[in-house]
């Protein structure tokens, strides 16, 4: 099993390597719910905001479920079900986790019909 700091490193390595130009700050959006669904947006230099595909998000699902898991095993405290990865090009970086009880009551309805 990987630490937390290892899969925080390689989700932010595939961040930068998503991108292909130069820019300012990246997010990476993250909903989990059993599966990963993802979304990365940019800041380019000039200021303007593009998205692109996430490189190897196979494994970046993988690591996001182990970092659920990671973070989840000892209690209900640390639960999240959305994430919000930001980066910029010098390396630094943030994260947030969310717990977001109306997409979890959707999620719940859903999967009783």
């Amino acid at each position: 099993m990987s630490t937390v700091s290892e899969i925080y490193s390689r989700i932010g390595q595939r961040i930068v390597d998503s991108i292909g130009c130069k820019w300012l700050t990246a997010t990476l959006h993250i909903k989990y719910i059993g599966g990963v669904k993802t979304f990365l947006e940019y800041q380019t230099d000039n200021g303007e905001v593009e998205n692109t595909v996430l490189q190897d998000s196979f494994k970046n699902m993988r690591d996001i479920k182990e970092l659920n898991a990671i973070m989840t095993a000892e209690n209900d405290k640390n639960k999240w079900n959305k994430a919000i990865f930001t980066v910029t090009p010098e390396g630094k970086f943030n994260v947030e986790f969310i717990w977001d009880q109306k997409l979890q009551n959707k999620i719940e309805e859903l999967t009783k019909e």
